[in-house]
């Protein structure tokens, strides 16, 4: 399963976070019996601070026709866009390609 949450907006990130602000996408899985809870990317604002990358779930796809899915994580800052790729490696998520552009 996946989570994503925030009470920052992707479409308009702000230049600057403040305490509280929040955004994240994990993945929940069951991991030998056990409920696993692994955070893919995010940020949790706890003191005053410049721009923070802001993130969604893009899409899940099959990108290299293994049977197992992808997650594509986007993100967001006040000056450039990018998206992540998220890959099950040894059960343990992983960025497998990434890319962006911005100052």
């Amino acid at each position: 399963m996946l989570l994503a949450g925030g009470n920052l907006d992707p479409a308009r990130p702000p230049a600057q976070a403040k305490p509280g602000d929040y955004t994240f996408v994990a993945l929940r899985q069951v991991v030998e019996g056990e409920v696993r809870t692994t955070l893919l990317d995010g940020t949790f604002v706890t003191t005053p601070t410049m721009a923070v990358n802001v993130v969604h779930v893009s899409t899940v796809l099959d990108l290299d026709g293994d049977g197992t899915l992808e997650v594509v994580v986007g993100w967001a800052y006040y000056e450039g866009r990018g998206t992540d790729v998220h890959q099950l490696v040894g059960g343990v998520p992983r960025i497998v390609l990434a890319g962006g552009f911005g100052v």
